[in-house]
């Protein structure tokens, strides 16, 4: 079992700028300033207080000078809620700390009888959680209150949201996360266009660390839109975060676009810190394009501004840089140079530049002298009680006492370093995921197999497979098909490293092939020097054979004569020996022009199959963007479950998962679709199908689901018709749209029926047998109305489940046998009854091979 390629090293995030705080202009304060004397004399009662406390709060962050005054006024009331507003308002003045909150709370406890001071009470005291980083408190208190936040008119609802976003992301928790920034979104003052561009910019960031590039590139440019050229400072941070996020899509051309574009806008507003920050990005992408020498170039000359600006900060990241280019050069002794010079610039000034460096020099180091250099780092820094990364530093000694197959202190330092990760908020899940692995291949090596698989399975919890590389994937698969086989579970052992197999072939299916050419290459290297030896050897002993005969028959010839006859016979023998050479010289320089020639072909050969490979990887990238993140669909349908599995690396399956408004109504829209084919011309033709039921939505504005498949099946022919062939690609699918307001749904398919469970009975609810394409006797699609009652199972299927061969007898297990198997496992959780339903897939194929995407989604009403 080969253990170093799953050795976790080190994690590298990009990290995006963040805007945090969404930025008030002049003019809107100016304005609401204006605003709200008006408002508190049209209104009455506790609203009118609340709309005083409000302005008393815009004067102490706008207009303090007129303060005083309003300050003065407000107390001269001297009724119970004025006062204790006012009292409240000193409080909130205060330095954020614990007694502070403390005193809220005390506040806010005794005024729970007040609606209105308790309101405002429970909004300072989320306020100052979020300023003292009590992230889960700030969530919990946000959740219980809206309800009381909601009472008044204009309270600062977008504030509360906009912390409950930063909390629930600090939670760990992506999906609270981007919906309660949309909310905060949704609240704002639409005319505060740059506070609101930040929020958007926030929602980029979330969804680009948690992988979602698509999501990201959308919020940043509707941010860009929102803003215009109000915030110029904003516009290049939004410019720099597209610039990062094309170039995680590998489309460096449009990247560097962008990265220009912030560049200018850096210089313009004279901001030099920024835009030579900007250039360390910058040079990353010169490092992908191998464009080594303007990467040197660009390392240098910010290198010698932040020289010239005193830059203590930026300074070393710009040798870290400079060692990283002078690494892919293979320029050890340069690089060293400048790695050291980074920990020198660092050392006692900037931890964590410092630590990064001493990390990037063990690398550089045979491993016991990276080993004693991470050593004598972590005693430093248990000096220091610095504890930033050490967790990355335990995981890199760890490697190192693993590759000196020193297993009890790699344990030791893997198992610290999984502490260490587990004490964040929240912890890093690609670091957990290797850390615990790391601790599996220990435990695997020291022959302790049920603590190794036990740390697998932790570091599955950690780990979302939709976003994995198929090596990653593979080598997985075989980390369990090794433990299962040690334990004695050999069917487990036997269908992971059947999937292992699976995933490897795809990855390089040139493997045999290159064997294969290698053999017979040695093969016949080994034949021609073969025959050349015998050759050789057959022409010494007839020569011998000859030189012994003469010396026989003419013993009594004269002695001059005899040595003439030998040195006519060694001439002879020298001259068929040069020969000989001369053959076996030529024979050899045509093998290796052979050798030479196969060899370029198998580089070339593995050229094209990796660029294959890579290309369909990137096409699996680009098609998980058409599929819904699971949060939505949690967010429409808390319970569901999506059955997923393509043929091949892509599918022609997809699913869709919506939520629109129209006419104060919300309305699901939920599909299951299987396009002409698998693999990757199946993923082309679900591309061009999910574009038009998206524009048949959003841009036609359609909810019925017939009219909207009408309307895909005309988009569809169009985009195929400007082929120059006739191609009668498209797709069968089954589609509905859910009104929550009535708990009504409406349903049409192509082909592809509805299935829904009721009181443990399937109703069965036919499709239009046509395809969405190009179709002769083409005619409009049928919408059939359901009343939806609670507990009903809902069940959108492509035909691949029940077209697999398996079984006993290697049979099609059929739609009758699918229907069957639902009904019976409908008593159990909805979630139960996937596991069981991808359970039952699995052991019905067993051992043959998978002939069609599969895609199932469950829902529950």
């Amino acid at each position: 079992m080969k253990t170093g390629s799953v050795l976790a090293l080190l994690f590298t995030l990009f990290i995006q700028t963040t805007f945090v705080c969404a930025q008030e202009i002049e003019l809107i304060d100016k304005l609401r300033k204006q605003e709200y004397p008006k408002k508190i004399e049209q209104s009455s009662g506790d609203q009118k207080i609340a709309y005083e406390y409000i302005y008393l709060r815009l004067l102490n962050n706008s207009f303090k000078k007129e303060l005083p005054a309003y300050q003065k006024k407000f107390a001269a009331k001297k009724d119970e809620k004025h006062l204790k507003l006012l009292h409240l308002f000193e409080l909130s003045t205060k330095e954020n700390t614990p007694e502070k909150l403390e005193e809220i709370r005390r506040f806010t406890t005794e005024n729970q009888s007040i609606t209105l001071v308790h309101a405002f009470g429970k909004y300072h005291e989320l306020k100052t959680l979020g300023k003292l980083d009590m992230h889960p408190e700030v969530l919990v208190l946000g959740e219980k209150n809206m309800p009381l936040f909601k009472k008044y008119k204009e309270f600062p609802l977008s504030d509360i949201y906009s912390a409950m976003g930063i909390s629930a992301y600090m939670m760990g928790d992506t999906r609270k996360s981007i919906y309660t920034f949309e909310k905060s979104v949704d609240y704002m003052d639409t005319r505060d266009s740059s506070g609101i561009a930040g929020s958007l910019m926030n929602l980029g960031v979330i969804n680009f660390r948690t992988g979602n590039n698509a999501k990201a590139i959308e919020a940043y440019k509707r941010a860009d839109r929102m803003n215009g050229n109000i915030d110029m400072p904003l516009k290049g941070m939004i410019n720099e975060n597209l610039a990062i996020s094309y170039s995680n899509y590998g489309k460096t051309d449009i990247a560097m676009d962008y990265y220009d574009k912030a560049a200018d806008i850096y210089l313009q507003i004279k901001d030099t810190t920024k835009y030579n920050a900007l250039i360390q990005n910058k040079i990353g992408e010169y490092i992908q394009m191998k464009d080594f020498e303007s990467a040197i170039k660009c390392a240098k000359s910010s290198m010698a501004f932040f020289k010239k600006t005193k830059n203590t900060r930026m300074l070393p990241n710009s040798h870290i840089k400079l060692a990283s280019i002078y690494i892919q050069l293979k320029d050890t002794v340069h690089a060293l140079r400048e790695i050291n010079e980074a920990i020198r610039l660092s050392k006692g000034k900037h931890m964590f530049t410092y630590v990064s460096a001493v990390f990037e020099k063990s690398d550089m180091l045979p491993v016991k002298k990276g080993l004693r250099l991470l050593l004598d780092l972590e005693k430093e820094l248990i000096e220091k009680k610095y504890d930033g990364e050490n967790s990355t530093l335990y995981c890199k000694i760890g490697v190192c006492y693993k590759q000196m197959n020193q297993l009890d202190p790699a344990e030791k330092y893997f198992r610290k370093a999984i502490e260490a990760e587990s004490k964040k908020t929240p912890p890093n899940p690609d670091a957990m995921t290797g850390y615990n692995q790391n601790l599996g291949v220990v435990y695997f090596d020291r022959k302790d197999f049920a603590k190794a698989l036990k740390a697998y399975q932790e570091a599955d919890k950690y780990q979302d497979l939709k976003y994995a590389t198929g090596q990653h994937i593979a080598d997985r698969y075989l980390l369990y098909a090794n433990v299962y086989g040690k334990l004695g579970k050999y069917q487990l052992a036997y269908e992971n490293l059947n999937a292992h197999k699976r995933v490897q072939d795809s990855l390089d299916a040139l493997t045999l092939n290159d064997k294969i050419l290698s053999l017979k290459q040695e093969f016949q290297t080994q034949q021609i020097e073969d025959s050349l030896n015998i050759n050789k050897k057959e022409l010494s002993l007839s020569n011998l054979k000859i030189i012994s005969e003469k010396a026989t028959n003419q013993r009594n010839t004269s002695i001059i004569f005899g040595m003439l006859i030998v040195l006519v016979l060694i001439f002879g023998l020298v001259i068929l020996i040069a020969r000989s050479n001369k053959q076996r010289k030529l024979a050899n320089l045509t093998l290796t022009e052979k050798n030479a020639e196969i060899e370029a072909q198998q580089v070339i050969l593995q050229q094209k199959n990796d660029e294959i490979i890579d290309s369909i990887n990137y096409a699996k990238r680009l098609q998980n963007t058409i599929l819904p993140p699971q949060a939505k669909i949690d967010d429409l349908f808390p319970k569901n479950f999506v059955l997923y599995k393509p043929k091949d690396i892509v599918a022609g399956d997809f699913y869709v998962c919506e939520s629109i408004e129209m006419a104060g109504r919300k309305i699901g829209i939920v599909a299951v679709a299987d396009c002409t084919g698998h693999g990757v011309p199946g993923a082309l033709v679900s591309m061009v199908c999910s574009s038009a039921i998206k524009r048949s939505v959003t841009e036609f504005n359609l909810t019925d689901p017939g009219k909207i498949l009408d309307k895909s099946a005309q988009l569809v022919v169009e985009s195929f018709e400007s082929a120059h062939e006739n191609v009668k690609d498209g797709m069968d699918i089954s589609l509905a749209c859910i009104d929550f307001s009535t708990n009504t749904m409406k349903w049409a398919g192509a082909h592809n029926p509805l299935w829904i469970i009721r009181n443990k009975e399937l109703i069965e609810i036919k499709a239009d047998k046509q395809p969405v394409g190009h179709f002769e006797h083409f005619k409009s699609f049928t919408s059939h109305e359901i009343i939806l009652e609670p507990m009903d199972r809902l069940y959108f299927i492509s035909d691949g489940f029940a077209d697999q061969f398996g079984g006993p007898i290697g049979k099609k297990l059929k739609t009758k046998n699918l229907k069957e198997f639902l009904v019976a496992t409908s008593g159990n959780s909805i979630t139960q009854q996937a596991s069981e339903l991808e359970r039952y897939f699995t052991e019905w194929k067993a051992n043959f091979e998978q002939v069609d995407d599969v895609c199932i989604m469950g829902i529950e009403i």
